[in-house]
């Protein structure tokens, strides 16, 4: 904690949506320095094997912003750079709420936002339907068992309830454990993972114990889980003063990101917890000031919990522009009347971004740098099995015909 205290983070990186890259390259250096002889991801069996890295896939369940995107491609970005032998595709993302579902396309859609110049993992919250929430994601898990699930909760879930004293984590954690998962909880903070902002969650790694991926026999699940605390802790970091992220200059009297209506006494209120000596300012409004600023609407709020909001508003933008002049040449589609139409879906997400849908977003959303070093903290700490190639056609024949023999054979000597 004390080395952590002295590690500052760049509050330029929070502002221009680079954060995610850059720490997720400072903590895989900091694992090859705690652990020099830790494989990270799986090893070739041979020079001569075709395939060349694991691709997993990865969904999310009332994700809220969808952040994780980011997280995933930023540790895409850092893996292959560092030849480390794992892919991570998005494959789905749930939210029943439509204009989330349109955020959610338009970020995926947008694509990795920094110029560098189906296996599942499963990212789980609570959020957005309680109960109903809850036993779609454990049917989800029954039916279609992640090698590995992340998921994150307030940290009242593990407030006792009823006669017995039993937490809704306890529950979570038993029935976890009965399908085949063992589990390491953990409560984080933002504010220790390099955020200027107070955001106190309950996350569990949980961990498939029948696992075809993961060489349990070369580092037993307990001392997996022993590095894996390790590496996560190696990725606390100071956050700067979020003075340094909300204003463009330290001299400014100009918050980042401005409104048009004055502040509501509650957000003032919040922010003398926040912004501390930037409150007297925030209240020269009330005086006549020019000072043009409201607090903490969509944009801050997002952007404080290190989603990349100034390049995705950007290239949605651009992309829809782009499209809108597309359609505006008129040029007929070719193909078929099916691909047309699929086309004409995928056009310009109709989606209208207001402060009020990101700060509806960020209220349910999490702290990106917090699961950036859960995830990769996760999939750095295991001891992966070699990467073998698929079985051929005829491969499978063979083995086939092996087992029906030796069924044959069974039979004949049960006579």
């Amino acid at each position: 904690m004390l080395e952590a205290s002295g590690r500052v983070v760049d509050p330029a990186a929070i502002k221009n949506g680079s954060l995610l890259l850059s720490l997720a390259e400072e903590h895989i250096k900091g694992y090859w320095t705690l652990f020099p002889d830790q494989e990270f991801g799986p090893q070739l069996t041979s020079t001569d094997c075709k395939m060349e890295e694991l691709s997993l896939s990865w969904g999310s369940c009332c994700s809220g912003s969808e952040g994780a995107f980011y997280v995933f491609e930023a540790l895409n970005s850092v893996f292959e750079s560092h030849d480390v032998r794992l892919s991570l595709r998005h494959k789905f993302s749930c939210e029943s709420h439509q204009d989330k579902q349109k955020w959610i396309q338009a970020v995926v859609k947008c694509g990795f936002l920094v110029d560098l110049s189906s296996k599942c993992l499963e990212m789980s919250t609570s959020k957005g339907g309680s109960a109903q929430t809850y036993h779609g994601f454990i049917s989800y898990v029954q039916a279609m068992p992640p090698l590995f699930v992340f998921y994150e909760n307030v940290d009242a879930i593990e407030d006792a309830i009823g006669p017995q004293a039993v937490s809704n984590m306890d529950i979570l954690l038993n029935q976890m454990s009965e399908l085949g998962y063992a589990s390491q909880k953990m409560m984080t903070d933002a504010k220790e993972f390099r955020l200027p902002a107070r955001r106190r969650r309950s996350y569990v790694l949980f961990v498939r114990q029948t696992n075809p991926y993961l060489d349990f026999s070369k580092q037993g699940l307990h001392d997996a889980l022993a590095t894996f605390r390790l590496m996560v802790a190696s990725c606390l970091r100071s956050a700067p003063c979020v003075s340094e992220v909300l204003l463009d200059n330290a001299d400014d009297d100009e918050v980042f990101w401005c409104a048009s209506i004055p502040p509501h006494p509650q957000i003032l209120a919040d922010l003398e917890v926040l912004l501390g000596p930037l409150v007297a300012a925030l209240r020269i409004w009330g005086l006549g000031c020019p000072l043009c600023c409201c607090g903490f609407l969509g944009q801050e709020a997002l952007l404080l919990q290190g989603f990349p909001v100034r390049p995705f508003l950007a290239a949605h933008e651009k992309l829809r522009k782009n499209e809108a002049a597309s359609t505006q040449s008129n040029q007929p589609l070719a193909g078929s009347t099916k691909k047309r139409k699929r086309e004409e879906k995928e056009k310009t997400i109709q989606l209208d971004i207001s402060e009020s849908l990101m700060q509806d977003l960020a209220g349910n959303a999490m702290a990106l740098p917090v699961v950036l070093g859960i995830v990769q903290s996760a999939l750095c700490c295991f001891k992966w099995k070699p990467l073998v190639e698929p079985a051929t056609e005829e491969q499978l024949d063979l083995a086939m015909g092996a087992l029906g023999i030796l069924a044959s054979l069974q039979g004949k000597s049960g006579k």
